[in-house]
C-alpha cells in the first residue's frame, strides 16, 4: 500500500532531482570543444560526474535514515485531503479534461492523479477492514466507470450522436470509434473528429467534467451507490460492467445511465 500510494510521487521527485543534477552539469566537460574524441566517448565520460553524485546520494540518504516517502507524503497531505472533497473531485476532473481538450494527454499529470487515487483506495480499504464506512471518492474506481464515460471528457455519447449524424464524415467517424469508445479509448475521437482545439466541442466536454463529478458525488453521498473498498483498476471495461464490479452494487447501473444521459 505504501509503495502504491506514495511510490509514484517519490518516483516523480527522483526524476526531477536526476534531471536537475544532469542540467547543472550540462556545460561541464573533461574535454575541449575542439577535441578529436568521438561524441559518444565525450558524452559518456562527462556523464560520469552527475551519475557518481546521484549514486553517492543514495547511500547518504540511507545512512541518515531520511524517509523520502514520509517527507513527500506529509508535504502532499493537504492536497490529498482537498482532493477527496467535492471541489477536489471537480478540480481533478476539470484540469485533466481541459488539458486533453488542448491536445495534452492526461499522462502529463498522471503521477499526481494516480497518487491521489491510490491513496484514496488504500484509505478506503483500511476503513473497511476496521469496520468503518469508506469516504473517499477520488478514485479510479469512481472516475472511469462514472465520469470518464468512453474516455476522458465523457465522449461516448458524442460518438453515439455521430452514428446518427446526417454528415457522412461524422457518421463514418462514429462507426470507426464506437468500439474503442465502449472500452474507454477515445484518442481517435478527440483528435480525429476533432474535439481538441475545436471550441464547439471543447466547451461541452469541459462542462461534462464539472457536471458529472457533481452528480456522481451526490449519488454516493446519499448512499444510493456503495463507495468502492477494493482496488479494481481495469479502466478499459465497458461502463455499467465496470461500475458494478468496482462497487459491488447493481444500483451503480442507474448512476451510469444518468451520467451518460
Amino acid at each position: 500500500d505504501k509503495l502504491g500510494a506514495g511510490g509514484m510521487l517519490v518516483a516523480l521527485f527522483t526524476g526531477i532531482v536526476v534531471a536537475a543534477v544532469f542540467k547543472a552539469f550540462a556545460k561541464f566537460s573533461f574535454f575541449k570543444k575542439d577535441t578529436s574524441m568521438p561524441d559518444i566517448v565525450v558524452s559518456w565520460t562527462d556523464a560520469l560526474v552527475p551519475v557518481f553524485l546521484l549514486l553517492l546520494g543514495a547511500p547518504i540518504l540511507y545512512s541518515t535514515q531520511i524517509d523520502i516517502y514520509t517527507l513527500i507524503s506529509d508535504l502532499f497531505a493537504p492536497v490529498f485531503n482537498i482532493a477527496q472533497s467535492l471541489p477536489g473531485l471537480i478540480i481533478c476532473s476539470l484540469v485533466v479534461t481541459v488539458m486533453y481538450a488542448f491536445g495534452i494527454s492526461s499522462w502529463a499529470v498522471f503521477p499526481v492523479i494516480w497518487a491521489i487515487w491510490m491513496q484514496g483506495i488504500t484509505d478506503n480499504i483500511s476503513l473497511a477492514e476496521a469496520g468503518t464506512a469508506a469516504t473517499n471518492l477520488n478514485l479510479m474506481e469512481v472516475f472511469h466507470p462514472f465520469i470518464y464515460l468512453g474516455g476522458t471528457g465523457a465522449t461516448l455519447m458524442l460518438v453515439i450522436f455521430m452514428l446518427r449524424s446526417k454528415s457522412k464524415r461524422l457518421k463514418l467517424m462514429g462507426r470507426l470509434t464506437i468500439v474503442p469508445s465502449i472500452f474507454n479509448i477515445n484518442e481517435p475521437v478527440v483528435f480525429g473528429t476533432p474535439i481538441a482545439f475545436n471550441p464547439l466541442l471543447m466547451i461541452p466536454m469541459i462542462l461534462c467534467s464539472i457536471v458529472l463529478p457533481i452528480i456522481t458525488y451526490v449519488f454516493f453521498q446519499i448512499g444510493f451507490v456503495q463507495i468502492p473498498t477494493e482496488a479494481f483498476q481495469v479502466w478499459y471495461l465497458p461502463i455499467g460492467l465496470y461500475g458494478v464490479l468496482a462497487t459491488h452494487d447493481i444500483r451503480s447501473l442507474v448512476l451510469s445511465i444518468v451520467n451518460l444521459a
